[in-house]
C-alpha cells in the first residue's frame, strides 16, 4: 500500500478506529453512482474504490464526487488495476493511498508521484491551474490585458462571424505571429488545416508524433501539407 498524498491525522485516525471496531470501511466499484453512495458512505472512516480496469476512469470522476460533492474527509483509497503513471491523478482526484492488485512495482509508484508538477485543469487539491498561473503573472507584470484579451470584447467581436473571419481576425491580427494550431491529422482534422491553409499556409501546425503511429497516419500527414500548401509543420516527439 502506497501513501499518494499523507495526511496522518485522517490516516491515523481511520486505521485505529477500525483496529477498535469503532468504525466502518466501504467498497465501491468505480462505476458505482455517487448520489446512491452518499448513504452507504456515511460515517465511514475509510472507503475504497475498486478499479476493475485501469483505463476505466470512473472511479476517477467517483473520487472526485465524494470528495467535492458529498464532502467526504475520511480516508479514500484506489484499489484494484491500477498503474504508476496514475498516480499524480489519483491524488489530485482525493485519493490518499493505492492498493494495485502488481504488487511489485512500489520504486515505479514513488517515482511517479512526483513526475507532473504542474495541474492544467482544477481538482480535489489545492494546486493552482496552469492557466491562472500564467494569467497572474501577466496581470503581476501589466501586461494581462495584452496577453489575454477581455472575452466580453472577444464575444462581441466575434458574435456574428463566419468561422472564416473569425480565423482571419486571430491568425493576422489580434495574435499574428503569436498563434498556432494543434492538428491530430485525422480524418475531419482536414477541414480546419484547409481552412487555416486559405487563410495563410506560414501558420505554424503543431503536430505530436508519439513514435507509435500508423504508416498511414504519416502518410495522409504529408499528402495534406502538400495538397493545402502548408509550409510550416512543426513536429513534436516525446
Amino acid at each position: 500500500m502506497l501513501k499518494l498524498d499523507p495526511r496522518p491525522a485522517t490516516d491515523s485516525h481511520a486505521d485505529a478506529g477500525l483496529e477498535a471496531g469503532g468504525g466502518h470501511a466501504v467498497v465501491l466499484d468505480g462505476d458505482a453512482d455517487w448520489n446512491e453512495a452518499a448513504g452507504e458512505i456515511a460515517g465511514a472512516v475509510r472507503v475504497d474504490i475498486r478499479f476493475g480496469k485501469f483505463n476505466d476512469g470512473r472511479g476517477f470522476s467517483l473520487a472526485s464526487q465524494l470528495r467535492t460533492r458529498l464532502g467526504y474527509t475520511g480516508q479514500l483509497r484506489a484499489v484494484g488495476n491500477l498503474i504508476p503513471d496514475q498516480a499524480p491523478h489519483l491524488r489530485r482526484v482525493g485519493f490518499d493511498e493505492v492498493l494495485p492488485d502488481r504488487r511489485d512495482r512500489d520504486a515505479d509508484w514513488l517515482k511517479a508521484r512526483s513526475r507532473f508538477p504542474l495541474a492544467y485543469q482544477p481538482a480535489s487539491d489545492i494546486r493552482m491551474p496552469l492557466y491562472l498561473r500564467r494569467l497572474e503573472a501577466a496581470r503581476a507584470g501589466g501586461g494581462a490585458a495584452k496577453t489575454l484579451p477581455d472575452l466580453r470584447t472577444l464575444n462581441a467581436r466575434y458574435r456574428e462571424l463566419e468561422a472564416m473571419e473569425i480565423l482571419d481576425d486571430a491568425i493576422n491580427r489580434t495574435w499574428r505571429g503569436r498563434i498556432a494550431i494543434l492538428s491530430s491529422f485525422g480524418a475531419e482534422a482536414a477541414v480546419g488545416l484547409h481552412m487555416v491553409a486559405e487563410i495563410d499556409p506560414a501558420t505554424p501546425v503543431i503536430f505530436l508524433d508519439t513514435g507509435r503511429l500508423f504508416a498511414q497516419t504519416e502518410q495522409y500527414r504529408r499528402t495534406l501539407e502538400e495538397r493545402l500548401g502548408l509550409t510550416n509543420i512543426r513536429i513534436i516527439q516525446p
